[in-house]
């Protein structure tokens, strides 16, 4: 494992040397150019050369995937990559929105390829375009120029899902939540500047603190019972009581807090437990501990209703 990560890590410093480069051809000059009317330019060749310069416009693109970008490698090297009308996607402020596996590829092989260049393409329509793997939400998120994407898409999925269908995103089967309503939830100014806050905190303090949780479930419990009108404060107390478990115990207002840490820590020791399941239950759990919190219930046993598909309500 140790030389896998070491060559992945070797290859990865590579790619970028390959990407900070002076460009060499007109071929910006020319998407630029194109880019006013939105054309398409048919029929480039495109070399090494013209690739590295391409490459200079993928920002905030995902990291290259080295197992694609050898598997078209070893195409073109025995000559089995055809034209079929392949297009390269710029947008309208320039960004590469595709394409970088095959313009890595075209490097590496050495070997000129035909390809069309779209120009003019709206930055969000990066999160429909497949290129050789499906785009994530993370994906999406990581090229609009958010941190911490795979955390934070997975927090705002769950909410999403929560709020529509009153479900843990564990237990959605069906209306998944794509790229395109990712992006259309952070349009919201007040709820994203929550949610990123609430992911910060996620990651620096509650998952340090209590494991039985990943990043992305506690910053969507974080958000889910701050987003509550009034309630931030103690949303805030709340969960940095049941990560750290400072000062909590049986016999007062923290017993619920108390028994939900067993809760959630029994859960995850039973190890035969499925991941999903083991996760809807502790949001069951959670939420149910949180509404009893709010109401100052001093209780000696915390137990959730199993039957509903529905997840409780915060409150």
């Amino acid at each position: 494992m140790r030389n896998f990560e070491k060559t992945r890590k070797q290859r990865s410093e590579h790619v970028m040397e390959m990407l900070a480069h002076t460009p060499t051809t007109d071929i910006l000059s020319q998407v630029e150019k194109a880019s006013n009317n939105g054309q398409l330019i048919t029929h480039v060749a495109i070399t090494p050369e013209v690739a590295h310069d391409l490459l200079t416009l993928n920002k905030d693109n995902r990291p290259p995937d080295y197992t694609v970008i050898t598997r078209y490698k070893d195409f073109m090297l025995a000559d089995k990559w055809f034209f079929t009308g392949d297009v390269i996607r710029i947008s309208k402020t320039g960004k590469l929105l595709d394409a970088q596996q095959r313009l890595l590829a075209i490097i590496e092989s050495g070997i000129p390829q035909t390809m069309h260049i779209q120009t003019g393409i709206d930055d969000e329509a990066f999160a429909v375009i497949d290129s050789g793997r499906t785009r994530s939400g993370a994906d999406a998120l990581a090229l609009a120029g958010y941190k911490d994407v795979n955390v934070l898409a997975a927090a705002i999925k769950a909410t999403i899902y929560m709020q529509t269908q009153g479900m843990a995103s564990s237990r959605v089967f069906r209306n998944r939540v794509s790229p395109i309503q990712l992006l259309e939830w952070t349009r919201n100014e007040k709820n994203m500047n929550l949610m990123q806050s609430c992911v910060d905190y996620a990651i620096k303090y509650l998952h340090p603190k209590g494991k039985f949780l990943s990043q992305s479930s506690w910053a969507f419990l974080y958000y889910m019972t701050s987003n509550i009108k009034g309630a931030k404060q103690t949303a805030t107390n709340f969960v940095t009581l049941v990560a750290s478990g400072e000062n909590v115990s049986l016999g007062n207002e923290t017993s619920v807090i108390y028994l939900l840490r067993e809760k959630m820590q029994s859960i995850t020791a039973e190890r035969y437990v499925v991941s999903k399941i083991s996760t809807d239950l502790k949001i069951r759990y959670f939420f149910t501990a949180w509404n009893l919190y709010r109401q100052g219930q001093v209780i000696t046993k915390l137990t959730i209703d199993t039957r509903s598909t529905k997840v409780p309500k915060p409150v």
